[in-house]
């Protein structure tokens, strides 16, 4: 590692500290100097991104004769028109940005979102996977969920009415909702850690490598 790297890393580690340092002494100006270095690090990057993505998926092949590509261009550029008095402008690039996500995604997400996870929840429960109990579990879980959620006026009194005949399907529900962020939380917290430690390794061998020459 050259003294340049070494130099770098040094630099990282100390803003990491000063962020960590949030919570354990709260806003300080060690905060505020690392939150400003990251954040304008990030804007720079964005930046620097931005014109290279713009270099060589507009202006180099406009250069080589694509001139079609002009109208994509022009439709971004009136983005910045909301920073004008025709502010209106900025509304076409929205529109356009809009209903073209709309109508791809929308077949995708219902595909993959909805239609294969109710697909494979019907064949593991059907098929056994991974065993009897636990599919029959799982499904249990899913249709309480889906009960906790029933917001409509028709549907409700049977659900959070005190002598509704669905309450306790919607506090199994409930309770399974708890449980799954209990165990997202703890999964999150672990990898976390995991992550901290490890860049403690990696940082310590780094240093003890370019120092002692290892």
């Amino acid at each position: 590692m050259d003294p340049t790297q070494l130099i770098l890393l040094g630099i990282g580690t100390l803003l990491s500290i000063f962020a960590a340092s949030y919570l354990f002494i709260g806003e300080s100006h060690l905060f505020y100097t690392a939150n400003s270095v990251y954040i304008g690090g990030m804007v720079a990057l964005g930046v620097f991104s931005l014109y290279k993505s713009l270099l060589s998926s507009a202006f180099t092949p406009i250069g080589q004769g694509r001139v079609t590509l002009i109208i994509p261009v022009i439709i971004g550029l009136l983005s910045f028109a909301r920073l004008t008095k025709a502010r209106w402008l900025a509304r076409f690039p929205i529109a356009i940005l809009s209903g073209l996500g709309i109508g791809i995604m929308f077949g995708l997400i219902i595909r993959s979102q909805i239609l294969s996870v109710i697909t494979m929840t019907v064949n593991d429960v059907i098929v056994g996977s991974p065993d009897r109990i636990s599919a029959v579990l799982m499904f249990v879980g899913i249709i309480s969920v889906l009960t906790y959620f029933l917001y409509s006026a028709r549907i409700s009194k049977y659900v959070y009415s005190p002598t509704g005949s669905l309450r306790h399907v919607m506090k199994f529900g409930r309770l399974c909702l708890m449980a799954s962020f209990g165990y997202l939380s703890g999964y999150i917290a672990v990898i976390s850690y995991s992550n901290v430690a490890n860049f403690i390794v990696v940082v310590l061998s780094r240093y003890v490598e370019a120092l002692f020459g290892g």
